[in-house]
């Protein structure tokens, strides 16, 4: 893919060392690089700003790569059964992302509020019997993307539907505040009122809620005291969570709209 693009092709021998070729490229030239390998000057802080905003084509791409995913996680969930096994599901999930030639990054499958105890759970040998969420982070074409559902055999429990709701109620307000020029600091203050009104003022802090994801699983954390002023085109994964209840979209800033 890069023949005609003007680059300069090097060919070594797999069983050479790495490092060989480096030096080669690195010697008597003056090279920057994004870590600073072999004494090069490391330019990372000043790369990682340009891959924003992205491009007509890299939107078109993350786009098509949310169908894929929500296809691969909703067709999941549509699908699961009581007995299944988290592995068993996460494995449904796989299946589907790979057929489309998108790659799993992270799959989880939390049974029956399991992410109340462990927020950072991917997925094991625990059966299903009521309820699971259903998450998975995606790549393709070098682009990430993320979405967070939820599956109940049956009613839902008054406690977990109590959870969702208020864990709803704060993605929505998360998203609709996401506009173009807007303080990420002022998003958080309504963010925090929010959870504040449901009765759930503390569960902000127990763990992450969003971050700009794109190249990168988390390019940027989207923190209460950022600094960042949210920017067209760019894609925000939020992912707010109430007790056991767990909710993710990935949402793409545009400027006639969000």
């Amino acid at each position: 893919q890069l023949a005609g693009l003007g680059f300069l092709l090097k060919e070594r021998p797999w069983l050479e060392e790495r490092k060989v070729l480096l030096d080669d490229l690195a010697r008597g030239r003056t090279v920057g690089s994004d870590t600073g390998f072999e004494g090069t000057t490391p330019v990372g802080p000043d790369i990682n700003p340009m891959r924003f905003p992205l491009e007509d084509l890299e939107c078109q791409r993350l786009r098509q790569l949310g169908k894929i995913l929500v296809h691969a996680v909703e067709a999941t969930a549509r699908h699961v059964e009581a007995g299944q096994t988290e592995a068993e599901i996460a494995a449904q999930v796989a299946h589907r992302l790979i057929k489309h030639e998108a790659t799993p990054v992270r799959i989880t499958t939390a049974a029956d509020g399991r992410l109340r105890h462990y927020p950072n759970w991917t997925y094991g040998t625990a059966q299903l019997r009521r309820w699971c969420v259903l998450s998975a982070i995606a790549k393709q074409h070098g682009l990430h993307c993320a979405v967070t559902r939820t599956v109940c055999l049956g009613t839902a429990s008054s406690d977990v539907a109590a959870a969702y709701e208020q864990a709803a109620m704060v993605a929505a307000s998360g998203i609709y505040f996401s506009q173009i020029g807007m303080p990420v600091a002022s998003v958080w203050e309504r963010i925090r009122r929010i959870y504040e009104k449901a009765g759930v003022a503390d569960e902000w802090q127990k763990r992450e809620q969003a971050e700009v994801i794109g190249y990168e699983v988390r390019e940027q954390p989207l923190v209460p005291h950022g600094k960042q002023v949210l920017a067209p085109f760019t894609p925000i994964h939020w992912h707010p969570s109430v007790g056991p209840a767990h909710l993710g979209d990935t949402v793409m800033l545009r400027e006639e709209s969000v």
